[in-house]
């Protein structure tokens, strides 16, 4: 998978709702497992940060990132196979 490093294109992922805004070298977004897998194996091999985003609704600042790649899980949006729990669905 190719990251993304055009920081017009990274700037949308770089601020949540808590308005605080990061800094980030690349963006991925991934649409399957094995994407995922593929880029967190390649970021730990070479010691590159990894943060999370999706939506960035969060108040906190946790999605927002200061370097490092985005793993932006907005493709992640199926639920191919729920283990059935009682009371919910593990994702």
């Amino acid at each position: 998978m190719q990251p993304i490093t055009d920081q017009a294109l990274i700037a949308g992922y770089l601020t949540d709702a808590s308005n605080t805004t990061g800094h980030a070298d690349a963006l991925v977004r991934p649409k399957s497992t094995e994407e995922v897998s593929e880029v967190l194996a390649h970021c730990q091999a070479h010691g590159i940060p990894v943060t999370v985003t999706a939506q960035r609704t969060s108040t906190t600042g946790g999605p927002v990132p200061s370097g490092g790649w985005l793993l932006s899980m907005e493709g992640m949006d199926r639920v191919l196979a729920p283990d059935h729990v009682e009371g919910g669905v593990i994702l």
